[in-house]
């Protein structure tokens, strides 16, 4: 049927419909608040009349026809924030604060000494942008950081582990996968907490596996040595009876005015000094006479009257008068032996001994590199007279003809490089019957302490990664308690070739030669014992031994602890 005739139709069904309804007695409403004469209306108007008609719904997605059933969509499921184990603090245990972070798991454990305070979710690196695994520790700290690696991106309750841009931080997005640009996202609730409980210079231990810190006892480990012996003083010989002739010995000497005598001007001058004197010249008595009497007369306020005159030692002795504003000066010489113009009189304060750090100290036992290796090699040249010139651990001129000079001299091949068989001539000729092969570092407040060489049995083993952390101990004590872990290195990744691929094969990774434990690698190390009696005399709560077979490694700096990656 024609749309023309349909709504012409359909007006003359409305036309009758209103006839009937005003000729029609008022009806009862339906259920739905309308009478049969509406209905039969809005029916006749279904095709040319909609109430619940607009374009725009027609249109949009949003739209839905009235007389279908509701489907009520669900609701968005909100970012619900990651769950935060509750905090176990003992408030007596002071054992240094440690951090783990288990890759793998992409869990933080917070551990105080060996009490596991709480546990954590974490985000770490994701694939191209991966979070290095090894020893690290906290370098800084900020409430408020904002990256300069990343368009400035907020990094609320930032701990820096590398100057290279890794770090703990807060974030709004802490899945149970790896999705950060290497550093590691800490939920924002579980980072304001951690914040104020860490210290600048705490470890962080990020790990390939998961591990545990067990307290850990050896031979080799270093241990305090408690307070040093006080010395007791010299017994002093009695001071022989005063005669009227002296033998003008340094025993004579009288004991000086306390320092409240001179202060209240009650020190007068000694007899002796008439002694003194009449010795120091015997042979003119007259001229000797006069300085005694100029030494015995008062000096004017506030100022020493000093009489210098030369003992049968050779050296001039040191006369105070009496009314002088200060004590005699103790130098550490012996007493009135010093030549001092009368300016010079007044006593200044002794000078304070410097204060004993309190700052624990980075210890790192690691294979020699080559820089340490040249420095060796340059230090056995110069004892053998061959003139490497600077010793500074590279290979100049200087160095490689002094190399040459050495290998002409022992018939070696000359060809002025480094070598291993350089090295073992060059202890020969010195001799040294052991190569050092390893090296020991100490580091305190992110700065050089020393460095010295140290032996390691049996080389072509490997050391493993480990680290060791000293527990509290009280002032004064010979004992401590210390806390180790293990690292494994990262294996490597099986490589697929193209060829390879098509055919379902892969390439396995040659198998590393497994690394010693911590108790063997304790064995195998030979410290001196001026070395460890230095290391023991620094050692404080909180100190660390890191072994690693990577020296120093790329990470280790100005401004850093001893960081080490395991590879």
């Amino acid at each position: 049927m024609p749309r023309t005739l349909l709504s012409i139709v359909c007006a003359l069904f409305a036309l009758i419909g209103f006839a009937s309804i005003g000729n029609a007695a008022p009806a009862a409403t339906t259920a739905q608040g309308a009478t049969p004469a509406e209905g039969t209306i809005r029916l006749a108007q279904r095709y040319y009349y909609d109430p619940y008609y607009n374009p725009r719904r027609y249109r949009s997605r949003t739209y839905r026809n009235p007389r279908r059933p509701v489907r009520r969509a669900r609701p968005s499921r909100a970012a619900r924030p990651a769950p935060v184990a509750p905090w176990k603090v003992n408030e007596t245990n002071k054992d240094p604060v440690m951090l783990i972070v288990s890759l793998p798991s992409q869990k933080m454990s917070v551990y105080k000494g060996t009490e596991l305070v709480t546990t954590s979710r974490v985000s770490s690196g994701k694939p191209g942008y991966s979070t290095p695994a090894g020893v690290f520790s906290i370098l800084e700290k900020k409430r408020r950081h904002y990256s300069n690696l990343y368009g400035g991106a907020a990094m609320p309750n930032m701990q820096r582990l590398t100057w290279s841009g890794v770090a703990l931080h807060a974030s709004g997005s802490v899945p149970s996968y790896p999705a950060s640009h290497g550093c590691v996202r800490l939920p924002p609730s579980f980072a304001r907490r951690l914040f104020p409980f860490t210290e600048k210079g705490g470890h962080v231990i990020i790990t390939n596996e998961d591990v545990t810190p067990e307290e850990f006892t050896h031979v080799s480990l270093f241990q305090p040595l408690g307070p040093e012996p006080v010395k007791e003083p010299e017994p002093v010989a009695a001071a022989a009876p005063e005669t009227t002739q002296s033998t003008g010995s340094a025993e004579d000497t009288e004991q000086d005015p306390g320092w409240l005598d001179w202060m209240t001007g009650s020190a007068t001058a000694k007899p002796s000094g008439e002694k003194k004197v009449a010795e120091a010249k015997p042979e003119n008595a007259s001229e000797t006479a006069t300085d005694a009497s100029k030494a015995v007369a008062p000096a004017p306020a506030k100022q020493a009257a000093v009489t210098e005159q030369a003992d049968t030692s050779g050296a001039p002795a040191v006369q105070y008068g009496a009314g002088a504003a200060a004590p005699p000066e103790d130098d550490g010489l012996t007493t009135g032996t010093v030549n001092k113009p009368e300016s010079a009189a007044k006593i200044e304060p002794a000078a304070k001994a410097p204060p004993v750090s309190t700052s624990p100290i980075r210890v790192l036992i690691t294979r020699r590199t080559g820089r340490a290796q040249m420095l060796e090699i340059q230090e056995l040249l110069f004892d053998l007279g061959h003139e490497p010139g600077d010793i500074d651990g590279f290979m100049g001129r200087d160095t490689a003809n002094a190399i040459k000079r050495f290998q002409k001299f022992e018939g070696m091949t000359v060809n002025g490089l480094m070598s291993d068989d350089l090295l073992g001539q060059l202890h020969e000729a010195a001799g040294m019957s052991e190569v050092k092969e390893g090296h020991i570092y100490v580091r305190r407040d992110y700065k050089d302490l020393f460095d010295a060489p140290v032996l390691i049995r049996n080389p072509e083993v490997p050391l493993g990664t480990h680290h060791l952390t000293v527990m509290h101990f009280d002032e004064g004590a010979t004992q401590a308690r210390w806390l180790a872990l293990s690292l494994k290195d990262r294996t490597g990744r099986a490589r697929r070739s193209s060829r390879r691929a098509r055919a379902g094969r892969e390439e396995t990774p040659t198998p590393a030669p497994e690394a010693a434990s911590l108790s063997e690698a304790l064995d195998r190390v030979a410290i001196p014992e001026d070395v460890r009696i230095r290391i023991s005399r620094l050692l404080r709560p909180g100190s660390s031994v890191a072994i690693s077979d990577h020296g120093l490694g790329p990470e280790t700096g100005k401004g850093t602890d001893f960081i080490v990656l395991t590879h």
